[in-house]
């Protein structure tokens, strides 16, 4: 796959396009409030059930925004 055609190109885009999802995702998951996983933990749930419930529901925004990112810059 090299020189100038569909798939290098599209391997480029995909490439490019990856950084704002993967970074977003990695800050929406990880900043969530400490007191609200203590208080998730304190419930009892287990670590599934905090990501299910509480951490993926909490920075489900910020990925959006970074799928949003990722769109609108291929678009233009």
């Amino acid at each position: 796959m090299s020189g100038i055609g569909w798939a290098p190109a599209f391997l480029a885009l995909l490439g490019y396009s990856l950084l704002p999802m993967v970074r977003n995702t990695f800050v929406a998951l990880s900043e969530v409030d400490p007191g609200v996983l203590e208080a998730a933990r304190g419930m009892g749930m287990s670590r599934g059930q905090v990501f299910r419930q509480v951490r993926l529901p909490a920075g489900l925004p910020v990925v959006i925004e970074g799928v949003r990112i990722t769109t609108v810059r291929r678009s233009a």
